[in-house]
Order: C-alpha cells, then sequence, then structure tokens
C-alpha cells in the first residue's frame, strides 16, 4: 500500500522489514529463516510485509558498491516480486522522519524506515542496534546481528 498510513487493528499481522532484514534474507544469514516465515505468511494472506522504498534503495546500492551491477538488478526486481507492499512518501511520515532523525540522532535512511514503521503500526523487523532505543515505542522483531 502507498500513501497514508492506516490503522491496522482489526487486519492481519503487519510487519515492516528494514534494509538489515531484507539483506539477512537475501544472503541466507543467520535470522533468514524468521524473514522467510514472515513472507510466507504474506505469501497465504496472513500477514501483510511492507519496507520503506529507503530500504529498496539502501539494498540496491550495498549489492552495487560491490561492483556487481547485475546482482543489484537482480535485488531490485526481486523486490518486486516477493509479497512487499513498498512504503512511498507522504506528509505524516516525512515529519514524523524528520522528528526522529532531530531527536534520535539515526540515519536519514533509518528515520524514514522507524517513521514508516510507526505510521503504518507495523512490527519493525530487523537486526540494527541503534533501533533498540525505540523498543518501548515500537514493536520490533530483532535478528541475531
Amino acid at each position: 500500500m502507498k500513501g497514508k498510513a492506516r490503522d491496522n487493528s482489526d487486519r492481519e499481522r503487519l510487519y515492516l522489514l528494514d534494509t538489515t532484514a531484507l539483506m539477512t534474507f537475501i544472503e541466507n544469514e543467520k535470522g533468514a529463516d524468521e524473514v522467510e516465515k514472515i513472507l510466507r505468511e504474506a505469501y497465504i494472506n496472513r500477514a501483510r510485509v511492507l519496507a520503506s522504498f529507503m530500504s529498496i534503495m539502501e539494498g540496491y546500492h550495498s549489492i552495487l558498491k560491490e561492483g556487481n551491477e547485475e546482482s543489484a538488478r537482480d535485488f531490485y526486481l526481486y523486490m518486486k516480486v516477493l509479497p512487499v507492499e513498498i512504503v512511498g512518501i507522504d506528509e505524516r511520515i516525512t515529519i514524523k522522519a524528520g522528528d526522529i532523525k532531530a531527536s534520535l540522532g539515526l540515519t536519514t535512511a533509518q528515520s524514514w524506515i522507524v517513521a514508516s514503521a510507526m505510521g503504518y503500526k507495523a512490527i519493525l523487523v530487523h537486526k540494527e542496534p541503534s533501533y533498540e532505543v525505540l523498543s518501548s515505542l515500537l514493536p520490533m522483531i530483532t535478528l541475531p546481528y
């Protein structure tokens, strides 16, 4: 779903995979099984899975900077076939991301990702130590580091 955040109280579980969760799955790192379980839930309509547009860009960039343009394109195409809805930009998330960046010192991408999870009331799936300061504000699944 793109656009406005909506209440998810009467719906299936809603997850937001951050960049580290996506890369964990793609690279079959420790924790990939947890991400795969979440994606399987989405395939059978027991969950919705979101990812911020920033995570797609970061994943693409991470692979591209290793010098593998074809793999970076493959990553992008793979994101389009997974049961993952890309969260774009909306006014509420933009303001929230700015507030988070100003108050918590997260990177720009991290601020967008966290603001998206908050705006959609999603469970943030990650393995990013800097998100732990938000554990009382946002439901999270922390993958093994």
